[in-house]
C-alpha cells in the first residue's frame, strides 16, 4: 500500500510545486514589473490627466495651459497666458495676467504632482467643460499679475519702505491671498510694503539676476531670497559648490539693503517626508546630496552675514508638534510648493530676521 499511496502522491506534491515555482515567478514578475516605476522616479507620473479630446480641443481655443500633463494643449514654452519671452532672463510674467487654476486629480493616484488647468479669468467656457471642472478639481484658486509685471500681494500697500522677494514658483505662490509675500505683508502693516518678485521656474542664477535688476531700478530696504530645493541641482544631484556660489552673487548685492538679507529655504516634501516614500520619492543619490545640501548652507548664509530662516527645521518642528509622520503634508499644497499654512509659517520667521536684522 505505502509505494503504491506514494506514487499517487508524488504527482499531486509535483503539481503543487509547479504551482509555487509558478507563483513566486508571478509575484517577482510583478515586483519587476512595479518597481521601475517608482525608482526611476514614476512615483509623480503616469497617466497625466483625463480629458476627453472635445475638452482639450475647447482648452486649446481659449489659450488655456495645462501643467505637468505633457501639454496637450499646446502652449508655446515660455510664452503663454502667464509668462512673456524676455531676451535677458528667457522670460518674465505677463503685466496684467489674471489667471484662473484648476488643480485636477491625476490619472495616477500616486502622483504627488497634480496637473493644473489656467484660464484666462473670466474665458467663457461651454457648460460640459465648465461643470467638469467645478466637478472634478481637487482645488480652485486664482491669482494676478500686476501692471508692473510683478505677483499681486495682499493687502495692497504702497509704501516708501519696500521689502523685494525673489525666487521660484514657491516664492511665486499660489492663490494671492495665501502667498508667503501676502503673509509677510499681513505682519508688515503699512510699515513696508512687500514686493513679490517670484516668477516660477526661475533658477538662483535669475533670481540674483532679478535683484539685480530691481535694485538697479528702485531702493529696497531689505531682500528675500526664497530658495527651492531644486535652486541647487546640478546633474544629477544637490550641490553645496552651487550653493556657495549662489550666496556669494546675492554677497555682491548686499550692500544695496541696508535691512539686510535673509534667505529662507524651501525642500521637497518627499524629502523632509522621506519616512514615508523613503527611496520611492528621490533618483538615487539625492537623499545623501540632500543631507549634505541642508547641512552645509547655514555655515554658507551665515559666513555672508544673512538671515536665515531654515525650512528643512521648520518641518521638523511641526511634525513634532503634530505627533505624527503625516504632518508635512499639511504643509504642502503639492510636493513642491508649501500651502497656506505653510507659507504662513515661512513667512513668520522670515518677518522674525527681518526684525532681528543681520546677525
Amino acid at each position: 500500500m505505502e509505494p503504491r499511496e506514494s506514487s499517487r502522491a508524488a504527482p499531486f506534491l509535483a503539481g503543487v510545486f509547479t504551482a509555487g515555482i509558478i507563483g513566486v515567478v508571478l509575484v517577482v514578475a510583478l515586483i519587476l514589473e512595479i518597481s521601475p516605476r517608482i525608482v526611476r522616479g514614476r512615483l509623480f507620473k503616469g497617466p497625466d490627466i483625463e480629458l476627453s479630446a472635445a475638452f482639450i480641443d475647447e482648452l486649446t481655443r481659449v489659450g488655456a495651459l495645462v501643467a505637468n500633463a505633457d501639454n496637450p494643449t499646446g502652449a508655446r514654452e515660455h510664452d503663454t497666458l502667464l509668462v512673456q519671452p524676455d531676451s535677458r532672463l528667457g522670460y518674465t510674467l505677463r503685466p496684467g495676467a489674471r489667471i484662473d487654476a484648476y488643480m485636477m486629480p491625476a490619472g495616477n493616484a500616486l502622483n504627488l504632482d497634480p496637473p493644473v488647468v489656467y484660464l484666462p479669468t473670466g474665458t467663457e467656457l461651454s457648460p460640459a467643460l465648465a461643470s467638469h471642472l467645478e466637478r472634478e478639481s481637487d482645488r480652485f484658486y486664482q491669482y494676478e499679475v500686476d501692471a508692473r509685471g510683478q505677483r499681486r500681494t495682499l493687502p495692497l500697500v504702497r509704501s516708501d519702505r519696500k521689502i523685494l522677494m525673489v525666487g521660484d514658483s514657491a516664492m511665486f505662490g499660489v492663490g494671492d491671498e495665501h502667498t508667503i509675500a501676502s503673509w509677510l505683508q499681513l505682519q508688515l502693516g503699512d510699515r513696508a510694503e512687500g514686493v513679490n518678485a517670484g516668477v516660477g521656474g526661475y533658477d538662483g542664477a535669475r533670481a540674483v539676476a532679478v535683484a539685480r535688476s530691481l535694485s538697479d531700478e528702485t531702493r529696497y530696504d531689505a531682500l528675500v531670497y526664497v530658495a527651492h530645493h531644486n535652486d541647487f541641482e546640478r546633474e544629477d544631484h544637490y550641490s553645496v559648490s552651487l550653493a556657495g556660489e549662489i550666496v556669494d552673487a546675492f554677497s555682491a548685492l548686499a550692500g544695496r539693503f541696508e535691512g539686510g538679507v535673509v534667505v529662507a529655504t524651501v525642500p521637497y516634501m518627499e524629502y523632509v517626508s522621506r519616512g514615508l516614500f523613503r527611496q520611492y520619492g528621490f533618483r538615487s543619490g539625492l537623499i545623501e546630496s540632500s543631507h549634505e545640501l541642508w547641512r552645509e548652507l547655514p555655515a554658507l548664509v551665515a559666513t555672508a552675514g544673512f538671515g536665515y530662516v531654515d525650512g528643512v527645521a521648520l518641518v521638523r518642528s511641526h511634525v513634532r508638534r503634530g505627533g505624527s509622520v503625516f504632518a508635512p503634508l499639511a504643509l504642502y499644497a503639492d510636493h513642491a510648493h508649501l500651502s497656506p499654512r505653510g507659507n504662513r509659517l515661512l513667512a513668520k520667521q522670515i518677518h522674525t530676521r527681518l526684525s532681528h536684522g543681520k546677525e
